[in-house]
């Protein structure tokens, strides 16, 4: 039988401490943050790029916009999925090193002298022993993961957004 949940959270807590519930907490932030923004500013520029882009024929924006047609949802879905993949993929690129600190600092226990070293300090233990490559060791299954997820995430927001904007107009 293993135990629950509010046994493991015992367990932490007795074993080492309070802020063992906290474990990777700075390196999620350090991940989290900069992984907004760029993926955010990423989706725009290219939400953007492909709306104005004159080498899509009927897969573009524009195509519609210069027959004086509306886009049909479908363009802007299309568009919001292919976005929100590159967006994913470029932010997940730029913060893998975080999130490898992150993971790494979560999985050692307390008795490591890695769970007292900040983001920054782990990132260049890491470049020692490992190399830089080290800071992306998991990329690519990590993408695999938020590309599709950015991808399907952003269209349903897109679309969730078109279809309660039709309920509330009529």
């Amino acid at each position: 039988a293993h135990p629950g949940v509010i046994e493991e959270f015992r367990f932490l807590i007795r074993s080492n401490g309070v802020s063992s519930l906290y474990a990777g907490l700075g390196a999620t932030l350090w991940r989290d943050v900069p992984f907004a923004a760029v993926y955010w500013s990423c989706l725009e520029q290219f939400k953007h790029a492909l709306s104005h882009s004159d080498n899509l024929g009927v897969l573009g924006a524009k195509y519609y916009h210069e027959q004086a047609l509306k886009t049909p949802p479908s363009i802007d879905i299309l568009h919001a999925f292919v976005s929100g993949a590159g967006a994913g993929a470029v932010a997940g690129m730029l913060t893998t090193p975080f999130d490898v600190v992150k993971t790494r600092r979560q999985m050692v226990g307390a008795s490591s002298s890695d769970t007292h070293l900040g983001a920054f300090a782990h990132m260049k233990r890491i470049v020692q022993n490992e190399g830089v490559m080290g800071l992306w060791r998991g990329n690519q299954t990590r993408l695999m993961k938020l590309v599709p997820a950015y991808a399907i995430m952003i269209s349903c927001y897109e679309l969730g957004k078109r279809l309660f904007g039709e309920v509330y107009q009529s």
